[in-house]
């Protein structure tokens, strides 16, 4: 199916694999506008073959001529279309090299006929978010914008000791103590943001590592699903290829006690997953690991590292900022759609505020955050 959204742009829905696969270098071509790991065609290939079950490939593209401008990755199913994300997306978006192209494809989704429209982990500042909820708005659809999550960051642009000078002095202190104790008491060894050649063998270590602690037991852990095992595998074999995969651990007589699964991408480090052993606790191994890839990430040269994920009180520790993030939802103005979004704006954010009152956690400026387990990156708060 092809129309023609601007006299110069020819719009056109991607609906099958090989098609998709075909779009690779095009298509990486566009994620240098956006910065994101998250938007390069390996992400979506790996999450597709994962996650894709039960859905029809919608992906709508714009060409001037014959090259690529923009990309919009999407799923159909049934009634309701999506984006190629779910809670092992840390951020979204379309690609667009300019307005025009970014415009062509988020009004073409918006015409597509579905009845809902969702558009996750869209940056609070990202315009494809504003051309999304006035194009909704406009064609009399309800529209619903959400605050998702806001992810924090460290800035290194000026490098480490200019970094640990800012730091809370007594948090760094206390986290350098702690490995100096970890090293002595147990030999172990940090090595962080490490090229691995075992990657299959060391990836099950790890797998087998975060479902034996806290996730395991709430049965958030990669181990627990067998297509986010798929997923996170596959991923580490396509970025390790381009050379944007790596791994940070700490060992200690050989066994496995903490590592954090990593990107490093457009001049950033990606912290996306990681787990440490409990029985480890009280020298704080997620704490020393991260301070250490800090550290190694301004070795290498990179301007920063992500942590992803929503703000815990772990990550205040490191981080210079923070990244909002919203959701979209576009309903047509239908029965059971209109039932979809009188829950989603009114009922679930009332029990989610329940719920975080229940459990301790504050709720700021009456948003309910994430739902429990949601972030993409989560270490509990006893870490340390």
């Amino acid at each position: 199916m092809t129309s023609t959204v601007e006299k110069a742009l020819r719009v056109d829905w991607i609906e099958d694999e090989e098609r998709f696969l075909e779009l690779a270098d095009a298509w990486d071509d566009l994620v240098a506008h956006e910065g994101l790991p998250f938007l390069r065609h390996a992400w979506f290939v790996a999450w597709w073959r994962a996650f894709g079950d039960g859905g029809r490939l919608r992906i709508c593209t714009a060409r001037r001529a014959d090259r690529l401008v923009a990309v919009f990755p999407l799923v159909r199913r049934g009634r309701r279309v999506e984006a190629l994300a779910n809670t092992q997306t840390p951020a979204f978006g379309p690609l667009a090299e300019d307005v025009e192209a970014l415009h062509a494809v988020t009004i073409t989704a918006l015409e597509e006929g579905a009845d809902s429209l969702v558009v996750p982990y869209l940056l609070a500042a990202d315009p494809s978010l504003e051309l999304l909820e006035r194009g909704s708005r406009q064609r009399g659809r309800l529209t619903l914008v959400q605050s998702q999550q806001r992810s924090p960051f460290v800035d290194l642009g000026e490098g480490f000791a200019a970094y640990a000078v800012q730091m809370d002095r007594k948090a760094r202190k206390d986290i350098e103590r702690r490995r100096r104790k970890l090293e002595a008491e147990t030999g172990a060894v940090v090595a962080p943001v490490a090229v691995r050649d075992d990657l299959d063998a060391v990836l099950d270590r790890c797998f087998a590592l975060e479902a034996k602690g806290w996730k395991g037991k709430r049965r958030t852990a990669i181990a627990h699903s067998r297509a986010t095992v798929a997923f996170y595998r596959e991923l580490a074999h396509l970025f390790a290829a381009e050379d944007r995969f790596r791994l940070s651990t700490i060992e200690a007589g050989g066994d496995l006690i903490a590592f954090d699964y990593t990107l490093v991408d457009h001049g950033r480090l990606w912290v996306l997953k990681g787990s440490y052993d409990e029985r480890y606790r009280s020298y704080g191994p997620g704490l020393v690991l991260t301070l250490a890839e800090i550290r190694a990430a301004s070795e290498l040269g990179l301007e920063g590292v992500e942590l992803l994920g929503d703000e815990d009180p772990w990550k205040a520790k490191f981080s210079t900022g923070v990244r909002d993030y919203r959701q979209l939802r576009s309903y047509r103005r239908r029965p059971a759609p209109l039932a979809e979004w009188a829950y989603r704006s009114a009922i679930r954010p009332r029990l989610r505020r329940a719920y975080r009152r229940l459990n301790g956690r504050p709720v700021a400026n009456g948003d309910p955050g994430p739902a429990p387990g949601a972030a993409a990156c989560e270490r509990p708060v006893t870490l340390g």
